[in-house]
């Protein structure tokens, strides 16, 4: 943060006086959620200039426990079709709003694959939901969202969960306090 004299909150770093972010990719993750759609709705307004390219994925997970599953290729064939499908829709609504989006599916562990996509593809920013799960389950579940702001090359916009209200916070930090 600057105190306006171009200096960042750390000694010895200053800001860049005439350099300005000029965003020509935003990769937008989606897992179809209601959140995930919040987020990409955002971007999609976020994304004024129709120079911008939104690039929208999905993660395809691998599954874990395959000793039952007599065709796992099978189904995570299946798997990748829908999401193809489901994308596939969503580009075409998206289009309706800005003309410049495509989209693709991926396989992989998503807070892992979803850096890689940005990096490669060269996206300028990654705009991505947060589920706003709190307490014991995002103790347990994780959160792919904080793992992509810690590996993300580029920066990272975060779109809080429409359920994440002050309520919410409230409790999730007595959950953090121990109260």
């Amino acid at each position: 943060m600057s105190n306006g004299d171009g200096f960042c909150g750390r000694p010895n770093q200053r800001l860049p006086q005439s350099k300005t972010m000029k965003l020509r990719r935003i990769l937008v993750p989606t897992d179809f959620s209601a959140a995930s759609l919040r987020a990409l709705d955002y971007a999609v307004d976020f994304a004024r200039s129709p120079d911008i390219e939104l690039l929208l994925i999905n993660v395809v997970e691998p599954i874990r426990n395959t000793r039952f599953i007599p065709d796992v290729s099978a189904l995570l064939e299946n798997r990748r079709s829908e999401a193809a499908e489901q994308l596939s829709r969503l580009e075409a609504r998206i289009k309706q709003r800005h003309r410049k989006c495509r989209s693709e599916v991926h396989f992989g562990i998503p807070y892992e694959v979803i850096p890689n996509v940005a990096k490669k593809s060269k996206a300028d920013m990654i705009i991505i939901a947060t589920h706003g799960h709190t307490g014991l389950r995002h103790l347990f579940l994780g959160s792919v969202t904080e793992r992509v702001v810690r590996l993300a090359q580029c920066p990272v916009l975060t779109i809080r969960a429409a359920g994440a209200s002050r309520s919410t916070r409230r409790s999730a930090n007595r959950d953090r306090r121990g109260a």
